[in-house]
């Protein structure tokens, strides 16, 4: 049986079973959906970008990742937001991904966390999600019985076996991004090296001294362009090791474009323009134009970027970049009283791209159509910038 054939027969399967098939997409947060919509997203996740695998795309998640099948081998995740530039190897074959998926459930929480840094992680995160519920609930009862239909695998160390084998295929999933020549390879870190260096982590030997919390609370306030950084979700509160300066940090950001396998830089050597010098990078995707060499120089290689939807477009006044404040919805824009102010420019400004009424309608703050403000440091002037998934 071909693996176009195997997920033909899981699908079939959830599809005789109603309470099955809600419970999947409740619980275990994938849902089959129609060939044009997946085509769709898939297209729009794949604009400016090239992959050499062939793929069928057959499934996707409540943020709009998309499950794929890969040369007709195995299955693979691309994320709905294109700003994150990540996609990566779920499982080695289809079999594997819904025995994965009914069995852990919240299947890409494991690869977007550290709990495959080792099988005791593993298994305590296992633990606490509470998968292979008791079976008190008609949901729950039909997905052990999907489980024992078809004998799924429920050891947790063999569970942990699948993921990790998954994690360190070779070769890689990798699409490029041909406008930035970047490769786009690091969702759930689908790499030996970073599983290598999380199991490693407690070496004495990879740790330098960290910095305090009152030098991250003056990093966070020291960017010109960025001044809210420290409301911002591209900040990460976690430890981990710098890949720039090789510190042990406390916060650290992962959207970085460069051709390295870059995954965590600290505020630190952002600032100081280090890790943008090390791995030719830059952290911002686009923005307008202006003409001091030195400003373009300080927003692409010693700022952090933002979260959106399509990717950072920094927005500019009186010749400057302006300040980024964050995410807006009309009811943010109310608060300040600069709706009709900054929806007037805006629409004039972007003539081709959103309605007036369906900006008014449709933008939310974390919402499928979603604001980000900026104000110019020189003159005051509100400028918004609009995108959606």
């Amino acid at each position: 049986m071909t693996e176009i054939e195997m997920l033909e027969y899981f699908k079939n399967q959830i599809f005789e079973n109603k309470i099955l098939q809600d419970a999947i997409y409740e619980e275990c947060d994938f849902n089959f959906e129609k060939e044009n919509v997946l085509q769709e997203n898939i297209n729009r996740l794949l604009k400016d970008r090239k992959c050499d695998n062939k793929i069928y795309p057959f499934g996707r998640d409540s943020r709009n990742g998309i499950f794929i099948l890969v040369d007709d081998e195995y299955v693979a995740y691309i994320a709905g937001n294109r700003s994150a530039q990540l996609c990566g190897i779920l499982s080695r074959n289809v079999r594997e991904f819904f025995n994965l998926l009914l069995t852990c459930k919240s299947l890409i929480h494991y690869f977007t966390s550290q709990d495959l840094a080792s099988q005791k992680n593993f298994e305590e995160s296992y633990e606490d999600w509470n998968f292979l519920s008791s079976g008190t609930s008609s949901q729950d009862k039909a997905i052990e019985d999907f489980i024992e239909e078809n004998k799924f695998e429920t050891d947790v160390g063999k569970l942990y076996e699948m993921l990790v084998s998954a994690v360190t295929m070779k070769p890689e999933f990798i699409i490029e991004d041909t406008i930035y020549n970047i490769k786009i390879n690091d969702l759930f870190r689908s790499d030996h090296k970073y599983i290598e260096k999380l199991i490693n982590s407690n070496s004495n030997s990879m740790k330098i001294k960290k910095k305090s919390n009152n030098d991250i609370i003056k990093l966070l306030s020291s960017f010109k362009y960025h001044p809210n950084l420290s409301d911002d979700d591209i900040v990460i509160f976690e430890e981990e090791i710098c890949q720039c300066c090789g510190r042990e940090v406390e916060a650290y950001i992962e959207n970085i474009y460069s051709r390295s396998d870059v995954d965590c830089i600290c505020l630190e050597c952002v600032s100081n323009g280090e890790a943008a010098k090390k791995f030719d990078a830059e952290f911002i995707q686009d923005a307008e134009y202006v003409t001091d060499s030195k400003k373009r120089d300080e927003l692409f290689h010693r700022t952090p970027g933002y979260i959106s939807w399509q990717g950072e477009y920094w927005l500019a006044c009186c010749d400057d970049y302006c300040q980024y404040l964050g995410r807006v919805g009309i009811e943010e824009l109310d608060e300040l009283g600069i709706t009709d102010e900054v929806l007037k420019n805006y629409v004039s400004e972007n003539k081709n791209k959103f309605s007036l009424e369906d900006i008014k309608e449709c933008l939310e703050r974390d919402g499928s159509m979603t604001g980000y403000l900026f104000k110019c440091s020189h003159c005051g002037k509100y400028r918004l910038w609009i995108d959606e998934a």
